[in-house]
Formats: C-alpha cells, structure tokens, sequence
C-alpha cells in the first residue's frame, strides 16, 4: 500500500491496519510525518504525507530522519478540507530499502 492510496481514498481504509513506506521526517516543531517520496518533502507538498502518532520521549528516532522507512499501525481518515491522515497505534517503524 502507498500514501498515496491512502489518501486518494481515506474512508476506504479508515481504522484499518496498514503497511506504508515513506520517507520520514521528525521536524523540530510540528507533527511527525512520512512523505510519499524525498522530494515531496522538499517540495513541502501536504497532500502526500500522512502524519504518525509517535512519542520521541519515549523512542529515539533520530536514526529514522530523513530516511526512507517502512510503518505498521492503524489508519485514521483526517476529518475537513485540510485534514490529512494519521497512522495510530504504530506496531513497527524500521528503516525500508
């Protein structure tokens, strides 16, 4: 499954358990996000990213920024016209080839 799938199609896969891979970035301010690919980061593109409920006081994930990363958990449809996704109860974050 992509980012993209998802968020072509939020309803279908809301609160459903997914595997995407993307592109992780832990901003210093901001919520945690995987991007569809390295330059819709830079591009700053906000409808190819779904963002992680993630806790960095409590993992480290300092060896995930900025590398392209493989996430389980749940999906959640954002909710609005400018809510994007989320993935919740996150069960695996490792880095993907």
């Amino acid at each position: 499954m992509t980012i993209s799938q998802l968020l072509l199609a939020p309803g279908a896969f809301d609160g459903a358990p997914v595997l995407v891979k993307g592109f992780f970035l832990q901003p210093m301010v901001g919520d945690i996000a995987l991007y569809q690919t390295e330059p819709d980061y830079h591009r700053g593109s906000p409808e190819s990213h779904v963002r992680l409920d993630l806790d960095p006081k409590r993992r480290d994930l300092r060896p995930f920024q900025l590398k392209r990363c493989a996430v389980e958990g749940t999906f959640q449809a954002g909710h609005g016209p400018s809510a994007w996704g989320r993935i919740t109860n996150i069960t695996r974050l490792e880095l993907a080839e």
